[in-house]
């Protein structure tokens, strides 16, 4: 990424100063060529989380978003979100996420004007969060059922696309066009409070509508075009304690569909070559 408009990579080192007992990071902006410091940010009482996007201010540099994970006293967590302008480190479009763990991250192309949109993953009520013991593995521990959103948004224009909400945890993995729309999709992964499965939903990029949903144990992942129509299609994989007699653990659906084109007992080693 270049950030001083040289044309010439620069870097952000994002710095945990400490973390235990009482967190502090640094955002560090360095020049590629001789390491000279481009722009710094200090959070005191916070831990930090940036990475780079597409250049949305529009000064033809790259931009970061920036995440400030702060600690509240009852073991709680707040989150700030901002776009960081790469050239000096100015922010933008600040939103903060009061007891609540947030991330926002790029997600590809979700609408029809060719530039980078993003999902937005908001976590609340998670009880006692405590990031900073060791950042390696955060760890939810004795809290009540989380409730999570996840948003898909123009970064451009800020405009929000599609929410959806669910009283359990939920993912969200941006994935190459599934649908042959021409936009990018997303894969929704929802835990099942009942039986701690998790279930499985594609959703169209721009629209975001349930195009399709399974509801078991599950890994999913974009493999090639299996059937010839011009559009990837979905390797499904259930564990093997899941799996019985009338679902083998590897299926491939049709990504334009969902339908069930074939199943298959493992392992599997799956090549996209």
């Amino acid at each position: 990424m270049t950030l001083n408009g040289d044309g010439i990579n620069d870097l952000v080192l994002d710095i945990g100063m400490q973390l235990s007992p009482l967190p502090q990071s640094l955002l560090l902006s360095l020049n590629g060529p001789d390491g000279s410091r481009i722009w710094s940010h200090d959070e005191y009482l916070a831990a930090t989380l940036a990475y780079s996007v597409e250049d949305c201010i529009g000064d033809n540099v790259t931009d970061l978003v920036a995440h400030t994970f702060a600690p509240y006293s009852n073991g709680s967590i707040s989150t700030r979100i901002c776009t960081l302008d790469g050239r000096n480190g100015t922010r933008a479009s600040v939103r903060t996420f009061p007891d609540s763990l947030a991330l926002e991250y790029p997600a590809g192309n979700l609408t029809d004007d060719g530039r980078e949109d993003r999902l937005r993953m908001v976590y609340s009520a998670l009880g006692h969060f405590w990031p900073f013991q060791d950042p390696s593995r955060p760890q939810i521990v004795e809290g009540p059922a989380a409730n999570s959103s996840i948003t898909a948004l123009d970064p451009h224009s800020r405009r929000e696309l599609w929410t959806l909400r669910a009283s359990s945890l939920l993912l969200a993995l941006p994935v190459i066009d599934l649908t042959a729309d021409g936009l990018n999709d997303v894969l929704i992964y929802r835990l099942n409070q009942t039986d701690g499965g998790l279930e499985l939903a594609l959703l169209e990029g721009f629209s975001g509508p349930e195009a399709r949903s399974r509801s078991y144990s599950t890994l999913a992942l974009p493999g090639p075009d299996l059937t010839g129509d011009g559009a990837p299609d979905l390797l499904v994989y259930r564990p093997g304690e899941e799996a019985d007699q009338a679902t083998e653990p590897i299926q491939a659906l049709s990504g334009r569909d969902g339908r069930l084109l074939w199943q298959s007992r493992g392992p599997v080693l799956y090549s996209p070559w």
